[in-house]
This record gives structure tokens, sequence and C-alpha cells, in this order.
């Protein structure tokens, strides 16, 4: 187990999306009016969720609230789980048990960590005492992952202290009273497929060396665009720490706080390299980012940054200088991934936003972007969330913008039209490991295959037309054997009448 200690991790940004969440309380009836009477929208509890243990599309827990009481803040296994009632809805299965914590003295990761261990099989944390975060504040939250998260399987939900109190005293209520516990426990439902009205959250994790990621976010800037006031699209940057041995991966040197992945293994492009581009991209989208566009509450968008992340994936690619091909007098390094090539196209782009982009960049608003970035690790490198929910498709932008436009509850002009353009149309599908197999890719495959079945049989006749050849040697000279050994028998036979006479 880490060290309780750990201090617990909230990110809470300009650019970190409304990633919503939401409980519904189904039992009991008194506690449904209440929750009803502090004025939320059919009845149900707004939160937030976080990267680890990021539910999957459509993904609901219904099951009882549970709720014991931990010296640690329930960073700790100081405390027991009572068994969930047998209790089904019409027939279905049994409910799944929702652990109720307190958030404060660890990470978040930690407590979820524990609880799992108990047999969570999701987890509501209830967000300090002291705390003033509003319901409206709590949906731009994420619940960061400390790093150690990647193991989690179980979703978890932030809410705020006044909202998961009032479930707590609930489900403190009902063990005091006894008698018919059924009556008095507390069942709620979990889900994170929410549709939206106007706008539709987006989370995209990668790394700006990292190649697929940087071809699907330029192929889907067009989408971006046609989307604009409808979308609130959010860059997150695999940013992470490193020993001090590694700084060469790492912006500074001599803390490696901030480090990325070597893109090019023995070439000169590095880790450290790599976060100055993940700087710059973060700070682009921060200094140029419009919010509630069109009018549209909630909305964010950045013209800037499409266009960007447009031409930086066709100009700026990972290759040697003697593999680059700038326009003749301009010098290499401006036609290849690194700082150059990367201010070349910015100052063409935001002449009038340079100062406050080199501001971000060098100053400690930067250092808070990539701080934040490294808390707020996702599953993988390459990853998306929509409204909260883990996309598992294929990394392809017609899939993705499926799916952000299915998030909608009544589906804008914008996504009417981009929808329409798909019909008909073959796309080539690209997934988090590699190309999937589009209708070039089929046929290149089935003509490899028949190709292996033609070798196949070629070296197949080949081995039994030498087998056949071999056979015939051998019985050729077993004939020639025989008919010698018979003359030589006759001949013997001769000499010995012979001899007899």
């Amino acid at each position: 187990m880490r060290h309780v200690c750990a201090r617990a991790l909230l990110v809470t940004a300009l650019h970190v999306s409304c990633i919503t969440a939401q409980v519904r309380v189904l039992s009991p009836k008194d506690l449904v009016e209440e929750i009803r009477a502090t004025g939320v929208e059919n009845g149900v509890i707004p939160g937030t969720t976080a990267t680890f243990g990021a539910p999957f599309d459509g993904k609901v827990v219904l099951g009882q609230l549970l709720y014991s009481h931990s010296a640690t803040s329930h960073c700790m296994p100081d405390y027991n789980l009572v068994a969930a009632e047998p209790w089904d809805m019409d027939g279905g299965p049994k409910l799944l048990r929702i652990v109720l914590v307190d958030r404060g003295e660890c990470s978040f990761v930690t407590k979820v960590e524990v609880a799992e261990d108990k047999g969570a099989d999701a987890v509501i944390v209830v967000d300090s005492k002291n705390s003033t975060l509003t319901r409206e504040d709590i949906k731009h939250i994420i619940m960061a992952d400390d790093s150690w998260g990647k193991h989690i399987k179980i979703p978890s939900i932030l809410l705020t202290h006044a909202d998961g109190q009032r479930l707590i005293d609930a489900v403190v209520r009902a063990e005091e009273a006894g008698g018919d516990k059924y009556d008095q426990a507390v069942f709620a439902e979990l889900t994170w497929s929410i549709l939206q009205k106007d706008v539709v959250a987006v989370d995209f994790w990668t790394d700006a060396a990292n190649e697929q990621g940087t071809r699907f976010l330029a192929d889907y800037s067009k989408d971006a665009e046609t989307l604009k006031g409808h979308l609130r699209f959010s860059p997150h940057y695999h940013i992470f720490s490193r020993p001090i041995d590694f700084y060469d991966l790492c912006k500074d040197k001599e803390t490696a706080k901030f480090c990325a992945d070597d893109p090019d293994g023995p070439g000169d492009i590095t880790g450290h390299d790599v976060v100055l581009e993940d700087l710059r991209q973060l700070c682009l989208f921060s200094v140029t980012a419009e919010e509630n566009v069109d009018g549209i509450k909630d909305s964010r968008y950045s013209k800037a940054f499409w266009e960007y992340i447009d031409r930086f994936a066709k100009e700026c690619p990972i290759v040697d200088k003697a593999a680059a091909r700038p326009p003749k007098g301009v010098s290499p390094d401006e036609y290849r991934f690194g700082e150059k090539c990367s201010l070349r196209i910015l100052r063409g782009l935001i002449p009038k936003k340079m100062h406050e982009f080199e501001t971000c960049v060098d100053g400690p608003d930067g250092l808070k972007l990539l701080e934040e970035e490294k808390e707020n690790m996702a599953w993988s490198v390459l990853a998306i969330r929509i409204n909260g929910w883990r996309f598992s498709g294929m990394l392809e932008r017609n899939l993705v913008t499926k799916a952000v436009c299915s998030s909608f509850i009544e589906p804008p002009a914008p996504c009417k039209t981009l929808l329409k353009e798909m019909e008909g149309s073959l796309s080539k599908v690209t997934n988090n490991k590699g190309v999937g197999a589009g209708p070039v890719t089929l046929i290149l495959l089935v003509t490899l295959v028949l190709l292996m079945l033609v070798v196949i049989v070629a070296i197949a006749v080949y081995f039994y037309q030498s087998y056949l050849r071999k056979s015939v040697r051998t019985a050729l000279r077993e004939e020639v054997m025989l008919e010698e050994q018979e003359k030589r028998e006759q001949l013997q036979q001769a000499f010995a009448g012979e001899t007899s006479v």
C-alpha cells in the first residue's frame, strides 16, 4: 500500500472540461423527496468522475449505498462494510455495493483502492466539510490520478459536501433504525452516459510526438470547426516525472519533474523537446480558447489551436535534419519537430498573442499547466473521454464524431451535417495500436494470403516431385540389382553343372 499521507489531488483549471456523472437515489421515499426539494433537475445529484477507473459508455451501477466511519478518512482499511441487502429489481441482477468515503488526508486513488479491496463496486467521495464547491463547481472538477490508479477497475464519483453528507446521514439513520432494513436501506443508481442539450465535453490525451495522436487531431480539426459552439474540447498531454538520471527526457534537467517519452530512440529529438512542445500546445490553447462560443454556455473553441495542430502535423515531422524538406534557403530545423518549426507557425497564426503566449510558456502559468497534466493522467497515452465516460472505440475521426453526436439529447444542426457527410463513405480506421482493416488493407491482406498459399503449394509440389524422382531412382536401382543378382545366380548354377559333369 502506498504511503497514505499522499496529498489528495484535485484539478480545477480553465482547460478542464465539464466532466459529469450523476447519482439518482431510488429509495427510501423520504430521501428522494428531500433531494428533489433542493432543486436538482429530475431528482438526480450531479457529480464529477475520475480519470482512473473511468467508466465505459453507458455504464450504470445500481446498488445499495454503504458507509462506515473511518479514523483515517478511509485512507486505510480501518472500517468494515456490511453486506448489501439481497434485493433485486424485477428479477434483475443483485444490487452492487456503492461505498461512501470522506475526502481528505490522502489521494482519491488511495481511497478508491482501499474500498475496492473491501469489495466495493463503486465509490462516492464526499467533499470536505470546509469545501465551498457548489454543484456547478463540481462539474468542472476532475478527480486526478496520482499515477497509481491504472490498476483500479471500479468507477468513482465526487459529490459536494452537502449532497454527500445528506446520503451519509440517510445511510446512518437506516443502520440505527434497525427493524426492517429493506425499507430503510438507501438504493441508488450511478450513471455516466449523460445526454447533453447543447454542449458535449471531450477530453483527449496524447503526446505531442505521438504521430497517431497528432494525425487524429489534425484530421478531427475539420469536425471540431463544424461543431464549434457545441463542443467543449480539452487537450491533455502525457507528462510524468522521472529519476534525475533521466534528465534528457525532462523539461527541467535539475529536478526531472516534467518528462515525456523519447520519440525517436537514438535520434536527436528527446523527451525534453517533447515536453516543451506539449507546453507550447497547452499555452496556445490556454491563451486563444474562447468560452461560450456563439452564445452557447459552457462551449469552448480555439481556432488557432486546431489550425496549428493541422499545420504542425504536416510541416514539423519527427525526422533527422538530413530528412527535413525546407524551402530553399530555410534552415532544416524550421521544418522538423522542435521549437524553431513550432514558433515559425505560431508567429504567423497569433502575431497579436505572441507576448501572452511566451509569458505562459516561460512563466508560472506554464508550470501550473504541466503540473495539472502530470496529476491528470489517463489510462493510456492515447485516450478519449466523452461526457465523462471512456470512449472505447477506434481512434478515427468519424467514429469519434458519431460518439459525440450521439451524446446530445437532440443532435444539433452541425451534427446532422457531419453525419450526412459520413453516409456511404468508406474510411480507414485507426485504433490505439495501429491501422484497422479498411478496404485497401483487406485487399492487400487477401492478396498476401493468396501469395502465401501459392508459395506453400509450389514448395509442396517441389518436394513431392523430388520424392517421386528419388523413389523412381531407388526402384530402378533395386530392379537392376535384382537382375544382376539373378544373372549371377544363373552363372553360378551353370558353372556348378559343368563342374559336376
